[in-house]
């Protein structure tokens, strides 16, 4: 032990962070996707609602789609995100009741 000290080992991370990290390392990368800083068109205003039409009309010229839906099709139907996915509309859990 030079110097009469050790290096102590830092703390562990917080739970949220291990959780946060496990969710983006799940999340696709999906370059060049229209809905990018989007996030409230594509939660839609309803199956006929005016956001959810433009945002099903955005995701159909985006040029992510095919990735967008192969990663939609391997989550289970709990998992999927509500809303506009893939130019499909999934409505709320609320809205399923």
């Amino acid at each position: 032990m030079a110097g009469g000290y050790y290096r102590r080992r830092p703390p562990p991370p917080p739970p949220w962070l291990a959780l946060c990290a496990a969710i983006l390392r799940r999340a696709p990368k999906l370059e060049g996707a229209k809905c990018a800083g989007r996030a409230e068109l594509f939660e839609g205003d309803g199956p006929d609602g005016e956001r959810t039409r433009t945002a099903i009309a955005l995701c159909r010229q985006c040029p992510a789609l095919t990735a967008c839906a192969s990663w939609a099709d391997g989550l289970s139907p709990v998992r999927r995100p509500r809303g506009v996915l893939a130019a499909s509309y999934r409505p709320p859990i609320r809205d399923r009741l």
